[in-house]
């Protein structure tokens, strides 16, 4: 395990050398940046620089060099100040030139700024932690000392930045303002303790959660909460109904090979939705069965409750990113007319059993990576004499954390090209497939285009038109009962259910600009085709109906709508039909289903190269989500 590196801006004989020594006792690489450049202090850590504080690109500088030499800091100390602008008499307020002032301002307020930026830049890049900034406050802002107005003010516009920081950023990383206290609460302002500083620095360093940002402590007995501390009420920028709109949830490089990637998005992304979601404005019930025409207004009210009061993103978040190895890449189309890059977002989790196959899992509409959640550890470790799997399973592009395809063409033909290209980029030559809804769509095209690559595939969305010569038969009253109940099943899905792929795939634009505006509105839209495609007994949560929402929510649902319109234009599921233009597939290939689906019985009619047929009484449209694992083998 690599060593944990501190930075110390601002470091002196007393504080500043215990706080090093305490954290080098302690396994971690230590960097001193000094004012001025004694012999004292050239050995004092492990790399020593020397730094103008009042300097802000200089203080970043400083980062850079010290994160190319050890490694990111887990934890930057800010132990900097100055006081040119003081006085010797308290009624001379505003007697230093305004030079000096703005001297002081920028080592004890500009240069915090310029550290915490550079740090937090650097948290992003760390996976473990700890990301803790501690800036030393010592008096200041609960003390007034008019002899020295630029280090109370620059000190107290620190605190305003750290206490902000420890409320925002608190699941990111972790913010204290370090205050020294005599027994009975003062402050010590003078003969502060070095080594009480290094143990309660060496304690915030180590702490698992975010503690109170005013750390008050006192030599010998760690934290001590005092009564002239005051904890600002929080209010995000959101909830004061300003600059209320366009906000990036999350900003991501995609590289050229596959990086290892958590999930971290933008706090005021999450409370500007969470506004949204409160300004929601309830659509008028008609008397009808509920259900008849998409989610009640009752159902719509309590996932709206549930959202504000009770639903966070934030303890979602670490869950998947705990449960899920999650990966981004660019991946480049071979001979294709498509030119841009494809930035791909997926999960990978790789099989310690040595003859593992690779399976490319793909979800589907109203679907995410997340539905492979269920079938990882069964795949990946399966109990004696089963196969083993490595499990692939990408966020389909424009689909979650995938970003939407920037020009037109992201049809299933390169849509199964960017999936092959990213089994091609992780080694794995050969691989088998399963998928659903819109993967099993793009299903056809990879094991169809790709035999080289495809070993096998299983699919639980497998639709076959029938031709004219079918329909011939059936109108004649010539057609099997199994025949006749798949001809009447597809033909009530085209005049009845089928309303959503027709406006997708004509006018996107036309739903998602209100989607993408309402998150309640894109909720209900995901959620009435998760209702719509499960089986009766299947009970979703409001958390997982918030939270598969999200999937859709975060990166807006235009891209997710839009692969409609891509199918239509290359002539699958266009207009009323379903069209019959996929390639002709010779690697093996299994069916599952269950007789909820509109395409209950396609395997029945004679068509490619299916090898099985599943019909599965008890599954549904997102088999995997509840899948026993016995059943995810048995299919393989």
């Amino acid at each position: 395990m690599s060593r944990k590196v501190i930075l110390l801006y601002g470091s002196g004989p007393n504080v500043g050398a215990a706080i090093l020594k305490k954290f080098a006792a302690n396994g971690w690489k230590t960097a001193a940046v000094v004012r001025t450049m004694k012999d004292d202090y050239k050995n004092s850590a492990d790399l020593v620089l020397q730094a103008d504080f009042a300097d802000a690109q200089v203080i970043q500088q400083v980062y850079n060099e010290v994160e190319s030499k050890l490694g990111t800091p887990n934890c930057v100390c800010y132990n900097a100040y100055a006081y040119e602008s003081c006085s010797s008499d308290a009624t001379d307020l505003f007697a230093a030139p305004p030079q000096k002032f703005a001297k002081d301002l920028a080592v004890n307020t500009v240069g915090c700024y310029a550290a915490a930026s550079s740090a937090v830049a650097g948290f992003t890049r760390l996976s473990l932690g700890p990301k803790v900034f501690i800036f030393t406050g010592n008096g200041f802002p609960t003390s007034i000392v008019p002899e020295q107005p630029g280090l109370g003010s620059g000190k107290a516009a620190s605190a305003y930045l750290i206490e902000t920081a420890a409320n925002a950023l608190k699941e990111q990383s972790h913010w204290y303002f370090a205050d020294e206290r005599l027994l009975k609460g003062k402050p010590v302002m003078t003969d502060l303790s070095g080594e009480a500083h290094a143990e309660a620095y060496y304690d915030l360093a180590m702490r698992k959660e975010q503690g109170p940002w005013n750390f008050t402590f006192v030599k010998g007995k760690g934290y001590v909460k005092c009564s002239d501390v005051v904890d600002h009420a929080y209010t995000p920028i959101a909830k004061l109904f300003a600059n209320i709109g366009n906000v990036t949830p999350f900003n991501t490089q995609f590289p050229s090979t596959p990086s290892p990637w958590n999930i971290s998005i933008n706090r005021r992304f999450i409370d500007t939705t969470k506004l949204k979601v409160a300004l929601t404005r309830y659509h008028e019930d008609i008397d009808i069965p509920p259900w008849t025409e998409g989610p009640p207004r009752s159902n719509i009210s309590e996932l709206r409750d549930y959202w504000l009061d009770k639903y966070d993103w934030y303890t979602v978040e670490r869950q998947i990113n705990a449960k899920y190895n999650q990966y981004v890449t660019t991946v480049i189309l071979p001979d294709s007319n498509y030119t841009d890059p494809v930035p791909l977002h997926f999960v990978h989790h790789r099989s310690k059993h040595d003859n593992a196959i690779p399976l490319l899992f793909m979800h589907g509409t109203p679907g995410n990576f997340m539905e492979v959640g269920a079938l990882i550890d069964p795949l990946t470790d399966p109990p004696q004499g089963q196969p083993a799997f490595h499990v692939v399973a990408p966020s389909m592009p424009g689909y979650g954390f995938s970003p939407a395809p920037k020009i037109l063409g992201m049809d299933p033909i390169h849509t199964a090209s960017s999936m092959n290209e990213l089994m091609q980029q992780l080694g794995y030559n050969k691989y088998v497939i399963q998928a659903g809804d819109w993967g099993g769509i793009v299903l056809r095209y990879t094991a169809g285009l790709h035999p080289e690559n495809v070993v096998s595939a299983l699919s639980n969305f497998f639709i076959v038109a029938p031709n004219t010569t079918d329909l011939a038969r059936f109108d004649a009253n010539q057609t099997t009962s199994d025949e006749t109940a798949y001809i009447k099943s597809i033909q009530n899905y085209g005049d009845n259910n089928s309303g959503y792929r027709l406006l997708m795939s004509e006018l996107p634009l036309q739903i998602v600009i209100s989607m993408t505006d309402s998150p309640l509105g894109n909720l209900a839209f995901e959620w009435t085709m998760m209702k719509w495609l499960s089986i009766k007994s299947w009970s979703w949560t409001l958390e997982d109906i918030i939270t598969w929402s999200m999937m859709y929510w975060i990166p807006g649902p235009y891209a997710s709508m839009r692969h409609y319109r891509e199918m239509a234009l290359h002539g699958v599921h266009a207009g009323t039909t379903l069209g019959n233009v996929y390639p002709y597939i010779t690697v093996p290939i299994g069916l599952s289903e269950w007789p909820g689906d509109f395409w209950y019985r396609t395997a029945l009619l004679e068509f490619n190269s299916i090898d099985f047929i599943n019909a599965i009484l008890l599954m549904h449209y997102f088999e995997a989500i509840k899948i026993r694992p016995v059943d995810s083998r048995d299919e393989f």
